[in-house]
């Protein structure tokens, strides 16, 4: 089974790959009239939330226990709203570009000159680091075992922070304000930071012992229909 989830993982990460070259190549298109220039930006920070999308469903892999242990199932309805929630929230952070520029205009929007705050990736991964490690009391009807909903919101705020910027990387370097912006990051940086950051983050929460709930117990399952 283990070679099976590899196999899955190498796949979801070839898709990111496969959606990166096709924004790459839509983004070099010329944009004769305006309704070209919306469809590149809509086109192109949709691929944003697809990257979260797959980098959050290759660390969910990991996180699946395997058919090894028969006890283990998986929680779907977790696994797709983590999924659409991180998705969601790297789309969004386009949005500044509209906030910034007062307008929904696509050419006020290109008049615009710097980085818009949310392309901040200081401010972005500091207010995720604090919802990460906030001290929440639980409510009695969420899993002891598991994480809270604003840490929860934490890691997938820091997934799609990492998988938006670092593709906006490849053109415009990150944003530390305050610390000095890198240079442009380099293609085969961008993929091997696509490839491993999942892992990382897998290896970082079962060194933490953080439990975001994707896999239970059957037992428990089983007492829990019972109860009811």
């Amino acid at each position: 089974m283990a070679l099976i989830k590899l196999l899955y993982y190498i796949c979801f990460y070839l898709l990111i790959i496969l959606f990166s070259l096709l924004g790459d190549f839509i983004l070099k298109l010329p944009r004769p009239n305006t309704l070209f220039m919306y469809l590149v930006a809509i086109t192109d920070t949709l691929i944003h939330g697809i990257h979260a999308f797959f980098t959050w469903l290759m660390l969910t892999m990991l996180k699946i226990r395997t058919n090894n242990n028969p006890l283990y199932f998986c929680d779907t309805t977790l696994i797709v709203h983590d999924i659409l929630i991180t998705m969601i929230i790297s789309i969004s952070i386009d949005f500044d570009h509209i906030i910034v520029a007062k307008s929904f205009s696509i050419q006020e929007i290109h008049k615009l000159t710097g980085r818009p705050f949310l392309h901040n990736t200081t401010a972005l991964i500091t207010m995720a680091i604090l919802f990460i490690y906030l001290p929440v009391n639980k409510d009695d009807d969420i899993d002891q075992h598991t994480i809270s909903y604003f840490n929860r919101f934490g890691w997938l705020l820091f997934n799609a922070t990492i998988a938006h910027h670092i593709r906006d990387g490849l053109r415009h370097g990150l944003n530390l304000y305050p610390f000095p912006s890198t240079n442009s990051i380099p293609l085969v940086t961008y993929y091997v930071i696509l490839f491993l950051f999942p892992i990382i983050i897998h290896w970082y929460s079962q060194c933490k012992n953080v439990d975001f709930g994707y896999s239970y117990r059957s037992s428990s399952r089983m007492m829990e229909e019972i109860s009811v």
